[in-house]
């Protein structure tokens, strides 16, 4: 038991029943002293147990108040600066999250060494400063309080090794050109280095972190011209080195302080697109297959896909084909192999609510090594019918906004349909049911496509208009909506 709760219920006891106690000895008999000095144990049993249970009172509400920064040494926006160290003093223990996360800003060639020890912040610089310049180190949210990681957020500390403290700003915003969203792990960069090559061959000298809306903000700027990029860049080169980078260009040069007030914008894209790693499969010896009909279901406006687990050698197409419930086999069906050599396709114009079979032969194709399917397989299906569609009419205002729009309309797994807008009034029958996300694409090559920039001739990307409004489409019923843009 704690010895200063022992010290606190003897003074207690001391001072409460220690004198009367003297007193009723005067007075009183033996017999009734003994009561007394028995009812004062019990007593001080009592103030016992109840300094037993002293302690700090449990629950209350969460503690959601950040660190406070006490003092900075030396001073934040000092000027004339020329130590090796900055101390960043706390009002309650912190720790550093993320550190890697935290920029500098002109971009030095020995990054400094950045630590925390009880409510301290140390910053060790390694690098020469350079004469009559403003520096920025961007901690954003990374420092935080030690129990409950409330962050001190967005502290910036500044200095200048001159005599004066720049003050221009430059804001702007990423959009990712295809898909109209926004992406938080870009990083905005400023070139003073004006040539073309420079973003591929050097860093910049100043960055910015791009938020979840795709804003970015640069601060305490020199005057002057700049060039202005935006990438992901997970290496830390804050160079545009490959063609599957994210990466957006300003297609002018940027004059401050003429453009301190302009807000600009910036379209990313990848010039590539990665190719998707082939999952390694065990080879099965047998030629099998699986088809798209699905529950016995086929939709009213897709063609049937047969796809085998080896490439075709050969294929006998009058081996497999489609017949009504009678036997008797459809006609004006064509039977297509596609380029990799494993997907069967039987285009017709299929009749709503029609019961078919679908007929695939043991010989109907052979693989490179000659194997054949082990056995005949007929497959039942029945064909969609058109109460399963709902039909859609969207309205649009303000598309002359757009040049050559295409709507895209997106399901939930991100796969979508395009359509060519040619007024403002789009209509459609047999649309799966679901619900959708609206896109416009300004198509301007009118390819049908959403087509990537080019740095070197200095293309922009084709931009995705994402709309903020969703369409939930019912079967067998007359969706309609108005869409302002």
């Amino acid at each position: 038991m704690n010895a200063v709760f022992l010290d606190t219920c003897y003074l207690l006891l001391a001072t409460y029943y220690l004198p009367p106690a003297i007193s009723y000895l005067k007075m009183k008999s033996y017999k009734s002293l003994i009561w007394l000095m028995s009812v004062g144990m019990m007593a001080y049993w009592i103030s016992m147990c109840g300094c037993a249970q002293i302690g700090s009172p449990i629950g209350g509400p969460r503690d959601s108040i950040p660190p406070v920064l006490v003092s900075a040494t030396p001073p934040n926006f000092s000027k004339n600066f020329d130590q090796k160290r900055i101390s960043l003093t706390f009002d309650e223990y912190i720790q550093l999250q993320n550190p890697q996360t935290i920029l500098v800003s002109p971009i030095p060639r020995k990054n400094p060494f950045i630590d925390f020890k009880l409510k301290t912040v140390t910053v060790k610089l390694y690098d020469t400063l350079k004469p009559s310049t403003t520096y920025t180190i961007q901690f954003g949210n990374s420092i935080t309080d030690l129990n409950e990681n409330n962050p001190y957020k967005n502290f910036t500390y500044v200095y200048s090794t001159g005599d004066y403290i720049d003050s221009l700003t430059l804001r702007g915003n990423v959009l990712l050109a295809e898909t109209g969203t926004y992406d938080s792990t870009l990083t905005a960069m400023l070139y003073r280095d004006l040539s073309d090559s420079a973003v591929y061959k050097h860093r910049p000298e100043y960055i910015a972190r791009v938020d979840k809306d795709g804003n970015f903000s640069f601060s305490h700027l020199p005057s002057g011209n700049y060039n202005l990029f935006a990438m992901k860049d997970e290496s830390g080169q804050y160079m545009y080195n490959n063609p599957l980078q994210i990466f957006a260009f300003n297609k002018d040069v940027i004059v401050l302080p003429d453009a301190e007030n302009d807000k600009q914008q910036l379209l990313a894209y990848s010039e590539e697109k990665e190719t998707p790693k082939k999952e390694m499969v065990k080879a099965e010896a047998d030629l099998k297959f699986t088809t798209s009909i699905k529950t016995g279901v086929q939709d009213l406006l897709s063609p049937v896909s047969i796809s085998f687990n080896h490439p075709l050698e050969k294929v006998d197409s009058s081996k497999i084909f489609i017949t009504d419930t009678l036997g008797n086999k459809l006609s004006n069906v064509s039977t297509q192999l596609d380029s990799t050599a494993q997907i069967i396709t039987l285009v017709h114009n299929w009749k709503a609510g029609e019961p078919l079979r679908l007929f695939v032969l043991e010989n109907a194709a052979a693989d490179s090594a000659g194997k054949t399917l082990l056995k005949n397989d007929t497959i039942p299906f029945k064909i969609k019918n058109e109460s399963d569609y709902g039909s859609l009419k969207l309205t649009f205002k303000n598309l002359d906004k757009y040049t050559h729009p295409v709507l895209q309309l997106l399901t939930e797994g991100n796969a979508f349909e395009s359509f060519p807008l040619t007024s403002d009034v789009f209509a459609k029958k047999f649309i799966q049911p679901g619900t959708y996300t609206i896109r416009i694409l300004e198509d301007t090559n009118e390819n049908g496509k959403w087509d990537p920039g080019n740095y070197e001739v200095r293309k922009q990307p084709e931009v995705v208009h994402k709309i903020a409004q969703t369409i939930t489409v019912r079967p067998n019923w007359d969706n309609e909506r108005d869409i302002v843009l």
